[in-house]
């Protein structure tokens, strides 16, 4: 089995951070555009219909 080099370490090392980064941004992005209190009225709201036979998980 071949070690990887210095250099294919360091290019995997920052490859990794950056798309760390990019997602971290993302997701700030992505923050900025929401509201807390419509989510929470989506989560809070009353159910519409209860679950059919067909929606049962099968073992």
């Amino acid at each position: 089995m071949a070690h990887p080099s210095i250099n294919q370490f360091i290019v995997t090392a920052v490859a990794k951070k950056l798309a760390a980064m990019k997602t971290a941004d993302y997701f700030a992005e992505r923050a900025k555009n929401g509201n807390v209190q419509a989510a929470l009225d989506l989560l809070n709201r009353q159910g519409g219909l209860p679950p059919q036979a067909v929606d049962e998980i099968l073992e």
